[in-house]
């Protein structure tokens, strides 16, 4: 074979072999669930140390918070101060923690079902609790964190 023909041989071995090369995808889906989940602790442990900063650092710059019986809240800042006035009404305490924490097999968007029990005092001082569920979407940023780009719950008088 004269080196024209083997420089033509080895380019067609060396298209096909590339053809047959297959890229590897690796499911992350649980270890994605693994963060979300453990942050999802973290975000709690932080609201219950009642903890503005650190809770809020949970939320993307442009997440919404949407609640029951309030217009949609978007943006950091708008949630950091419905959190604020939150924390500060008397006997204000809350705690949540997930149930369900799935994660897409493209490994940007994941979802948190939860349960949650809310304690405040009414108009007259006395002590009210409410239990609820709620839905956290997190979406994984350019950096590789999550966050929480939208939160949403409702109280549940069945008890969850």
């Amino acid at each position: 074979m004269n080196r024209i023909g083997v420089l033509i041989a080895s380019i067609s071995l060396s298209i096909l072999m590339g053809g047959c090369v297959t890229k590897r995808v690796t499911d992350s889906r649980g270890e994605n669930e693994r963060i979300i989940r453990e942050s999802e602790i973290a975000a709690a442990k932080a609201l219950a140390a009642k903890d503005l900063d650190s809770f809020v650092s949970f939320y993307a710059d442009d997440a919404s918070l949407l609640l029951e019986g309030s217009p949609i809240i978007t943006g950091k800042d708008a949630i950091r101060e419905r959190w604020k006035s939150n924390l500060e009404r008397p006997g204000f305490s809350m705690s949540f923690e997930p149930v369900t924490v799935e994660a897409s097999s493209s490994g940007d968007l994941a979802y948190v079902r939860g349960i949650y029990t809310l304690t405040v005092n009414d108009d007259a001082g006395k002590s009210v609790t409410e239990n609820g569920k709620y839905v956290v979407i997190y979406k994984k940023g350019p950096d590789g964190v999550w966050k929480i780009v939208l939160d949403t719950g409702n109280a549940d008088p069945a008890g969850r």
